[in-house]
């Protein structure tokens, strides 16, 4: 795996996974994970400022919300889809 912790010292993998995301695969310069069901993913790869940015993937692997910060994926991924 690319990415182990951010800045902050979280741990990226073990927050994605407290949050149902399980590690999938790392592709050039970025990691992807998924949950369980398939239904949604998220891509964590570095800006050219060295910063961690994640984005929210639906099912076909389209991005639907990008930059999103570790925090954000909790939120969302506890929210209701409309």
């Amino acid at each position: 795996m690319l990415y182990q912790n951010d800045k902050s010292g979280t741990d990226i993998a073990k927050h994605l996974a407290d949050r149902g995301f399980k590690f999938d695969v790392t592709d050039g310069a970025e990691d992807r994970y998924w949950t369980a069901d398939g239904d949604t993913g998220v891509v964590v790869e570095e800006d050219d400022a060295g910063d961690l940015r994640c984005t929210l993937l639906d099912r076909d692997g389209n991005p639907v919300d990008r930059g999103l910060q570790l925090e954000d994926i909790r939120l969302r991924r506890h929210q209701p889809q409309s």
